[in-house]
This record gives C-alpha cells, structure tokens and sequence, in this order.
C-alpha cells in the first residue's frame, strides 16, 4: 500500500467521522441548552406561583379593609336605638373582618420575603400596620378617618404591584 492510498483512506476516514462528530457534540449541546432551559422554567414557574399567591392575598387584604370600613361606615350612621344591628355590625368586624385580615397580613409577611427589595417590603408592611391602626381607632377614639384609610390603601396597592413585579423579576 503506497502512500497515497493512506492519505486518501485517511480523508475518507475524515470525512465520514466528521459528520458523527459534529452530530454527537450537536446532541450534547442541545441537551445541556434543554437542560438550562427546563431549570430557567421551573424556576420562573416558582416565581410566577408565588407571585400570584402574594397578589391574590394582597387583594384579599384591601378588600377585608374596604368591606371592614364600609362597616364602620355603615355602624357610625346607626342611631343608637338600633342595638341589635349594632351588635351584629360589631360581631362581624369582630368575628369575621378582623381576623381574616390578621390571617391575610400574616400571609402577605410571608409572601412579601420574596421580594429582594427590603425597603418595599419595609413599607408595606408599615403601611398595613397603619392601615390596621387606623380601623383600631374605631374601637379606641370611636372614630375613624375614611380618607386616610383609602390613601393608604391606595399606596398600598401600588407598593404591592411593585412587589409582585419584584417577585416576577419584572425589571422597569
């Protein structure tokens, strides 16, 4: 076998392993790019999940909050003389509103941990205490602000739309 007949054995070789070659190193990069691409998923649907739960919650909250003041509202405009729907307004705040709204609140401490921005988390979290000071303020002064309590749902329900960007790693 001469030389020649090597050299072209071997570029036949070449240009048959060649295209294996690519083929298996193809194979390996797409299933590590799959890979990658299920882990991104599986962490996005994460965020996406937890997300929702924090504004699901969040909503829940400025809706107790609304149906609590609308109570309120509803129980300062009460003539004195109508003690049985008094007592009943009361009982609901008491039994229901309230402590739906401390469970809703201990959720949303939860949820709201997952946002890296700790001033946003810090002022929600304020402004929820606020906003349960002020519904307070009926059992302890026998009044209570409406506007003030409407402002700070209205801060409050931007600052939560800001969070749960946060958590979806929603850039601006």
């Amino acid at each position: 076998m001469s030389f020649e007949n090597i050299i072209e054995i071997l570029k036949l070789a070449v240009s048959f392993v060649t295209p294996i070659i690519i083929l298996v190193l193809g194979i390996i990069i797409n299933r590590k790019i799959e890979k990658g691409k299920l882990l991104l998923l599986k962490d996005k649907e994460w965020q996406v999940k937890w997300a929702d739960l924090f504004f699901k919650e969040a909503i829940v909250f400025n809706n107790l909050v609304t149906e609590s003041v609308s109570l309120i509202n509803k129980l300062s405009n009460l003539p004195l003389d109508k003690t049985d729907e008094i007592n009943s307004i009361i009982e609901i705040l008491s039994n229901e509103k309230f402590p739906m709204l401390e469970k809703v609140e201990w959720n949303i401490k939860n949820y709201v941990q997952l946002s890296d921005n700790k001033n946003n988390i810090e002022k929600l979290l304020l402004l929820q205490e606020e906003i349960f000071r002020e519904i307070g303020n009926l059992k302890n002064e026998g009044s209570i602000s409406f506007e003030r309590v409407r402002s700070k749902q209205l801060d409050y329900n931007k600052l939560a739309r800001e969070i749960h960007n946060e958590i979806m790693n929603y850039k601006k």
